[in-house]
């Protein structure tokens, strides 16, 4: 039950492998569940679980991807933060083979998740834009500000804080403040 919030971040690195791999885009990973371009959003992904004391009956993983949106047709209130792949690839892309490479890489994700989730964790570091910035986190009921220092074999994201105290995060909204030195 435990390494449940892992399935977020195996949904991560699927989604941005795919995008590097099937667009050759840089795509990026903002813990736990965005992707960017360039630092700009172009896919989400939310999990939804239902589970007993004991025993998880189902996680749902949901993706959602700007595919072939005109940036101008995106919200005026994030335009300036997000893109769509049609925007970073110049040109119109195929759903149907996007999809059909996402959900290889989902497949192949979660098949090495349950044989070694360790494995889904150094990939995910490789593809983070988080780790090493100056981070805010809002939605734990705190805001938390200081450097994103790395994430737990549980997905938690280990922030220290100015006064050098680490805190784990398992839950929030994560802004980068300040780039990586």
């Amino acid at each position: 039950m435990h390494k449940a919030p892992l399935v977020t971040l195996m949904g991560a690195v699927a989604a941005a492998a795919t995008v590097r791999g099937h667009l050759k885009v840089p795509a990026g990973i903002k813990w736990p569940n965005d992707v960017l371009i360039l630092g700009k959003k172009v896919a989400g992904l939310l999990t939804e679980m239902s589970a007993e004391p004991d025993r998880i009956r189902h996680i749902v993983l949901g993706i959602g991807v700007n595919v072939n949106m005109d940036v101008r047709e995106l919200p005026p209130d994030i335009r300036g933060t997000a893109t769509t792949l049609a925007a970073a690839t110049g040109g119109r892309v195929d759903r149907t083979a996007f999809v059909k490479e996402l959900l290889a890489a989902l497949d192949h994700w979660y098949q090495r998740f349950l044989k070694n989730e360790a494995e889904v964790l150094e990939a995910w570091e490789e593809l983070n834009i988080t780790l090493g910035n100056r981070v805010t986190v809002n939605g734990t009921g705190t805001r938390l500000e200081g450097l994103a220092c790395s994430v737990d074999a549980e997905g938690r994201l280990i922030v220290e804080l100015d006064d050098g105290t680490r805190q784990q995060v398992a839950a929030g909204d994560v802004t980068i403040v300040k780039g990586k030195p």
